[in-house]
């Protein structure tokens, strides 16, 4: 295989890099580094970490580690699909993804049936507050689980859960199981990337803003997840940012660092207007405002001053 092919392989498992020398370094994806400290030797076919010191004296031997079977049969260029199943279980690929299944809550029960207990009714009551029919009830498959929780689970592009959300509906504090979320696009399955994507901060955000996408916090790193990056990258329209109107901070970084990897997104800004976040408007509200293209870092800069001035 062509060094060309390679890279290309390479750049759909840990996302962009830079060349040193006969080296391309990428970001790590077990420390996470903040900066490209994941060697690779295309010659010498080995991997390394100068961070954590992770290494690797085959290369497809990482794409196994990372679960990452259609990359490995692309980098060994091995034609014989057919027989991929028997393949990746004899290396291992089967036991790994079922080491690392996740699973609902055992108390979880759907909210679009009626079930005969108290707290049913405080959970619908708390969604119908927050904006939430039956319609959206049943479109994001929302659920109960004790105690006195809502469950906002996700789904892979195959309709596979990923991962969940829980929400209390008493102190509106949120929790998430321990499991990585490095490789996750939140509720990817509703996402259709021909069309212009949102940047949210929460799952009720996400709710409000059509073919939008929760970063879930304010912490969230392309770095840690070069699945969305490259989503981003490969986007037929534009993406906008739209956070809280008190994250300006974390608007600035999170539009800095779409810049770095080739992304010139726009922003919403939602500062002195009439919502704290997306999930205080209603259905459509989110198309009465204002789409501004920042180019460059400096436009942000630029419209943060403009607010600041006002």
């Amino acid at each position: 295989m062509n060094p060309t092919n390679k890279l290309r392989i390479l750049a759909n498992s840990l996302g962009t890099h830079e060349k040193h020398g006969n080296e391309f370094l990428f970001f790590c994806p077990f420390c996470h580094h903040k900066k490209r400290k994941f060697s690779i030797n295309l010659e010498k076919n080995v991997a390394k970490c100068w961070v954590c010191g992770k290494r690797f004296k085959n290369i497809a031997l990482l794409f196994k580690f990372l679960n990452q079977i259609e990359n490995y049969f692309k980098w060994i260029d091995d034609p014989v699909f057919i027989l991929q199943e028997e393949i990746s279980k004899n290396l291992g690929f089967n036991e790994r993804k079922e080491e690392q299944k996740i699973e609902l809550p055992k108390s979880f029960v759907s909210l679009y049936e009626f079930f005969e207990d108290p707290q049913y009714k405080l959970a619908i009551d708390y969604l119908n507050f927050r904006g939430l029919t039956k319609k959206e009830i049943l479109k994001w498959r929302l659920g109960h689980s004790y105690p006195r929780k809502i469950i906002i689970p996700s789904f892979d592009e195959s309709g596979e859960l990923n991962y969940f959300v829980a929400k209390s509906y008493i102190d509106g504090k949120y929790s998430a199981p321990k499991f990585p979320k490095s490789g996750i696009i939140f509720n990817e399955l509703y996402i259709d990337w021909r069309k212009e994507v949102y940047l949210v901060e929460g799952v009720f955000d996400m709710f409000k803003v059509p073919n939008s996408i929760p970063l879930l916090g304010n912490s969230f790193s392309f770095a840690r997840c070069s699945r969305l990056i490259n989503k981003l990258k490969n986007c037929k329209r534009d993406v906008v940012v739209c956070l809280d109107a008190d994250a300006s901070k974390n608007a600035s970084r999170l539009v800095a660092e779409l810049f770095k990897y080739g992304v010139s997104p726009s922003l919403i800004n939602l500062q002195g207007g009439p919502f704290k976040d997306p999930g205080e408007m209603n259905f459509g509200d989110i198309e009465k405002f204002e789409k501004i293209p920042m180019k460059t870092r400096e436009d942000f800069l630029n419209e943060m001053i403009k607010e600041v001035m006002k």
